[in-house]
């Protein structure tokens, strides 16, 4: 996995946006979206962050490995509600969250560094997804 990695340097990303599925009211998923850093000169995490993904995905079909064909969305998931009161508890939590002009949730956003990745294997199972890193690779730009 190491050869997925030559030539890409630490590239910077933002967290933020809480977004909900099917919606924030009734959420069966809450997650943030990524974007470019507000810190980063040129704003181009997105863009390295998916070439990263064409990599990765082009080296794990090389090996035979099973690679997701739906577009690209990257996000990180908080939370799976599967419980409707839940749902919909979390939803008037929610509403009572700090409001802008436009009634849009106010938000907090964070810059950080993308420096390695991890390539996990999950497992579902009833009592939800069972996570196990296989490999941690660093960024580390051109090679040796």
């Amino acid at each position: 996995m190491e050869e997925v990695s030559i030539g890409l340097y630490p590239f910077d990303l933002t967290v933020g946006g809480l977004q909900g599925v099917p919606n924030l009211k009734s959420p069966k998923l809450l997650w943030l979206g990524f974007n470019n850093a507000t810190r980063c000169t040129g704003g181009i995490g997105l863009e390295k962050l998916k070439e990263l993904k064409q990599r990765l995905d082009r080296e794990l079909d090389k090996r035979g490995i099973r690679v997701e064909k739906r577009d690209f969305k990257p996000h990180l998931t908080l939370c799976r509600i599967r419980d409707k009161k839940e749902r919909h508890a979390a939803g008037r939590r929610l509403a009572g969250m700090t409001r802008d002009k436009s009634n849009e949730i106010i938000k907090k956003e964070i810059d950080f560094t993308v420096d390695s990745f991890v390539l996990f294997s999950s497992r579902l199972n009833p009592g939800g997804a069972l996570h196990r890193p296989i490999v941690v690779v660093q960024l580390k730009g051109p090679a040796p």
